[in-house]
């Protein structure tokens, strides 16, 4: 691995306020860590696939999938992920316990944002609101789309109509 920061990581690093300056170390995840990570991305595709069927076609069928895979995904994402633990040392100082759940919710985070995104719209959809998506600006996996914009209209039934 090279011991050299390109500009742009450096940049949203010190943006973070995270040092540019930490020894970097190549390590293997376990095949428990690696489970866990394969399991949510796994899950993340199958929303993933769940979701643009839908978008092309809402119907009660498909709007069933996207709920039940939404529900494996954040399933998947509490039992992957864990707040890394701390060890404090008698000198006062500290250190992490397990490095790997720090590398592993790396690796997870992403899903998890999609999750929360689509926590909203699901939960808005089932309110009976209208919801937008604008091309360009689509919460993953969605795009592109036949026309430049698809609105999805909540109801009781939940399956909604694009207009």
């Amino acid at each position: 691995m090279d011991k050299i920061t390109r500009l742009d990581n450096a940049k949203a690093m010190r943006a973070m306020g995270m040092p540019l300056n930490t020894p970097v170390k190549e390590r293997k995840l376990s095949p428990r860590a690696a489970k866990k990570i394969d399991t949510v991305m796994l899950a993340t595709k199958k929303f993933g696939e769940a979701v643009e069927r839908w978008a092309f076609k809402q119907n009660q069928k498909n709007y069933g999938a996207v709920c039940r895979t939404w529900e494996k995904l954040a399933i998947a994402l509490d039992r992957a992920g864990s707040e890394p633990r701390w060890i404090e040392r008698p000198d006062g100082s500290s250190k992490l316990a397990n490095a790997e759940d720090v590398a592993v919710n790396v690796f997870i985070q992403p899903a998890d944002i999609v999750c929360s995104q689509w926590d909203e719209i699901l939960t808005a959809l089932e309110n009976g609101e209208e919801h937008k998506i604008i091309v360009g600006k689509a919460p993953w996996p969605l795009g592109p789309f036949p026309k430049d914009e698809i609105i999805i209209h909540g109801g009781s039934d939940g399956g909604g109509e694009a207009a």
